[in-house]
């Protein structure tokens, strides 16, 4: 028996207890595998200048690390696989901010 999963990136949002008033919060994923961004002590990390839907576009994978995600503009956080953390600070549900609409 064998059976295929979905290897796409992909959002949900976050519906938990302990929102943050006005602002949404997505937990990141690809396929069943739940990534967290990690390298800031703020577990409340804003991912500014975008939408959930497109800030995948932002994302550039790591060279020889599977799973291992840069984010364009952003080199003091990374998307890396929830089960690979140690010691950094990180978290699974940043702020979504949409850039403020100009002009």
């Amino acid at each position: 028996m064998s059976f295929i999963l979905p290897a796409g990136l992909g959002f949900t949002r976050y519906t938990g207890m302990d929102q943050i008033e006005g602002h949404e919060r997505y937990a990141l994923e690809y396929g069943p595998i739940l990534l967290a961004i990690a390298g800031t002590d703020d577990a409340r990390l804003r991912i500014s200048g975008t939408s959930a839907e497109t800030f995948t576009s932002q994302l550039k994978a790591i060279p020889g690390q599977p799973l291992h995600f840069a984010i364009d503009g952003d080199s003091d956080h990374r998307y890396i696989p929830y089960y690979a953390i140690k010691e950094e600070s990180f978290t699974c549900f940043p702020i979504v901010e949409k850039a403020p609409v100009t002009g």
